[in-house]
C-alpha cells in the first residue's frame, strides 16, 4: 500500500499478490479494498471522496458495515481525505 498526498505525488495504490488493484493512480479521498477473510478475493473496490463529498464518510461506513467479520481491509489515500471527513470515522 502506497498514498502520496497532492504535492508528494498525488497517488494511491494498493497491491495483492503484487498487482495494483486500484485502477491508474486511484482516486481522491479513500481509496479501500475489502477482502474475504477465507478466499482473500475482493468483496469490496471503492472510492469515497471525502475531501469533496459531505456524504462521502457516511457511505464509506455503510458499505465496510457491510463486510462480513474478519474481512481484511486496506485504504490508500490520493491526494487530501480529511476536509470532510466526518467524525464518525475518524
Amino acid at each position: 500500500m502506497n498514498s502520496a498526498g497532492f504535492k508528494a505525488g498525488n497517488y494511491a495504490k494498493i497491491k495483492i499478490n503484487g498487482k495494483n488493484v486500484l485502477k491508474g493512480t486511484g482516486k481522491r479521498g479513500m481509496n479501500v479494498v475489502g477482502l474475504d477473510p477465507q478466499s482473500h478475493n475482493i468483496i469490496l473496490k471503492k472510492a469515497y471522496d471525502t475531501y469533496g463529498d459531505a456524504y462521502a464518510s457516511d457511505k464509506m461506513l455503510n458499505d465496510l458495515g457491510k463486510l462480513p467479520n474478519g474481512a481484511v481491509v486496506a485504504i490508500a489515500v490520493k491526494d487530501e481525505a480529511t476536509k470532510k471527513l466526518s467524525g464518525k470515522v475518524r
